[in-house]
């Protein structure tokens, strides 16, 4: 395993994979431990001259939170054999370019192979400046980044056809697409006279006239003399209003109410009934109730309280039935 970290990096965690030496597929170990035994961790840095490696104190640790030789299992069942590993801040001291790490079976029991860490510890000015992220980002072709959906895409249509939305164009349009003018697209006043060819005006009125029929679907702001030429309205004479006006009079028929209490603002046709019903149904009366009944004489449809005290009679307010 080669990694690159920065020197003098400080709580620094990776991932490793020890293998099960056991196994026949080359599946991981699962299982381990920080405090396994003769399980060992050693590394050794450029700047150790003659010296042996130095061993790592392993600690416990948790997933995801640095513990200086930090040494956890990451999923036993879906990520067999990998291992958190929470590198000690001396391994990535200033003063060497490289560190060698080992992590193995010290009495060959664990049934595991070694597992190596090679790690090249650069300089931070290494490390690329936003400048120079940024240069090489845009001095890069367009033809290469042209992906459907990525940025690049959208950078390279700017030059060839514009699929978004653009403040002004002070240029010259080759084209617009459909739908690509909308009536907010285009300011009060834009299009006046020096704008529109001299005819425009008698080619808009002859194809709006050359249509056979035209009917008017919205009344507002339309104002329209009766006379020749002018087709379509119901021009009823007063005899013939007279006429409706007795057919719904003498013709039409009106339906007797639900059970319900009437209203205190009914409509003309209801008002009617109301009293219609009170003189024409069934109705019956005690000292304390009057009651109106349907057409069948059945169902109480309405009533109202009655009270006389010989000096006063009070008939109160009619409410719903029974």
């Amino acid at each position: 395993m080669k990694l690159e970290i920065v020197k003098d990096s400080t709580s620094k965690r990776i991932g490793v994979f020890i293998q099960d030496t056991t196994s026949t597929k080359g599946e991981g170990k699962t299982g381990l431990a920080w405090n396994s035994a003769n399980l060992t961790w050693y590394y050794w840095r450029e700047s150790a001259g003659d010296a042996g490696g130095t061993e790592v104190t392993k600690a416990s640790a948790t997933r995801g939170t640095f513990t200086s030789g930090g040494f956890v299992e990451k999923d036993a069942t879906n990520m067999p054999g990998f291992y958190e590993l929470g590198i000690p801040n001396a391994a990535l001291a200033t003063g060497s370019n490289w560190v060698l790490m080992v992590i193995r079976d010290s009495a060959a029991a664990l049934n595991i192979a070694p597992c190596t860490i090679e790690i090249a510890l650069i300089d931070s000015s290494s490390a690329p400046s936003a400048a120079t992220i940024a240069d090489a980002v845009w001095d890069e072709a367009r033809a290469d980044h042209t992906a459907a959906g990525s940025f690049g895409q959208g950078a390279a249509s700017v030059q060839g056809n514009v699929t978004g939305s653009v403040a002004s164009v002070t240029g010259a349009v080759g084209s617009v697409g459909a739908g690509g003018i909308t009536a907010a697209s285009i300011a009060t006043g834009a299009i006046d006279a020096d704008a529109l060819a001299a005819d425009a005006g008698t080619e808009i009125g002859t194809a709006v006239w050359a249509t056979a029929a035209r009917t008017l679907t919205a009344g507002d702001n339309i104002v329209l003399a009766k006379g020749v030429g002018v087709t379509g309205f119901n021009d009823l004479s007063a005899a013939q209003v007279n006429a409706e006006v007795l057919d719904v009079v003498n013709v039409d028929t009106i339906a007797q109410l639900a059970q319900a209490a009437p209203t205190a603002t009914p409509t003309m046709r209801t008002a009617l009934m109301q009293l219609y019903m009170w003189q024409r149904n069934k109705t019956t009366e005690t000292s304390a109730l009057a009651r109106l009944y349907d057409d069948a004489g059945t169902t109480c449809l309405q009533k109202r309280a009655i009270s006389d005290d010989t000096v006063t009679f009070v008939a109160e307010e009619i409410a719903t039935g029974p």
